[in-house]
């Protein structure tokens, strides 16, 4: 098994830490996310070079505050996140590019404190669906995403976690 070190994985302000880790051994190159409003370097290579920590141009409103990621399975080098602001990016480790994919502000607006976690999923290659789960009230909603369209579908999975915790 090779264990790559990555130099200076750690946010500018740690009291949050990381949100992800993502790496790419047949690229060498790595993702980090983390929930801090202080920018960082998205891309890091296992060198000791800081030269190697790439951010690309994202523009002033992009928000480095990041809830969660998920990779989409290999060989496809792509990482969905979700930011502070309820927006999809994706991330291209091959490119390193970052882009917006798609926007759940309006389907996540209006949410407390408590329900702003949230997990995403993207179970194939291509990445032409990312599924985005959080809690709203007493519905644990699953969404389904596709590029810039936003929500295809959604549904409440409280249902599904009654019968777990009930052992049926």
């Amino acid at each position: 098994m090779m264990y790559e070190r990555l130099q200076s994985c750690k946010m500018p302000t740690d009291q949050f830490g990381l949100t992800s880790i993502s790496y790419s051994p047949t690229l060498g190159l790595g993702l980090i996310t983390g929930l801090t409003d202080s920018t960082y370097p998205l891309f890091i290579s296992p060198s000791s070079s800081t030269s190697s920590h790439q951010t690309p141009h994202l523009g002033a409103k992009f928000s480095y505050k990041i809830r969660c990621a998920t990779e989409a399975p290999y060989p496809s080098h792509s990482i969905f996140f979700l930011n502070s602001k309820n927006q999809i990016f994706k991330a291209d480790l091959s490119k390193q590019t970052v882009r917006l994919w798609s926007d759940l502000s309006k389907e996540r607006k209006g949410l407390d404190v408590r329900e702003e976690g949230a997990v995403l999923s993207c179970p194939d290659v291509g990445g032409e669906r990312v599924y985005a789960f959080w809690r709203v009230g007493d519905e644990l909603r699953l969404v389904e995403c596709v590029e810039g369209n936003g929500v295809v579908s959604r549904q409440n999975l409280r249902w599904l976690w009654d019968e777990v915790v009930s052992g049926v």
